[in-house]
């Protein structure tokens, strides 16, 4: 097997930190064309980020904070961002969609108000 980019591993290691109980590790390597060994020894080198990726106990605020730091940064500087603060760039799209698409544009606004007085 040849290498892997950090695209392609990053998004393996999200489905296998995301997934159901009923889908193993293996079924998502052997899925993706790799074998189970090589998955196991990318979770093993992720453990720092997986603490960040499981738990995700971020409150409306951090969150909002957060991104509003990373989408006001140019490519490069979202890069250096993400390592760190031990995030994956998925997690803070993830995050635009919860404020972008929640029922309470009022939080919003409420939130933008609080981090402007800082």
């Amino acid at each position: 097997m040849g290498k892997f980019n950090a695209e392609f591993k990053e998004a393996l290691l999200k489905k296998v930190f995301t997934r159901n109980s009923n889908v193993s590790i293996s079924e998502i390597a052997i899925e993706a064309n790799i074998t189970p060994k090589t998955l196991y020894s990318w979770i093993r080198k992720s453990k720092g980020m997986v603490t960040v990726m499981k738990n995700d106990n971020y409150k409306a605020k951090e969150k909002f904070e957060y991104c509003l730091e990373y989408f006001n940064l140019s490519e490069n500087q979202k890069g250096i961002f993400l390592r760190s603060n031990g995030f994956y760039s998925y997690q803070l799209d993830a995050w635009k969609e919860e404020f972008i698409n929640s029922n309470s544009k009022q939080q919003i606004n409420d939130l933008s108000k609080i981090i402007k007085k800082r």
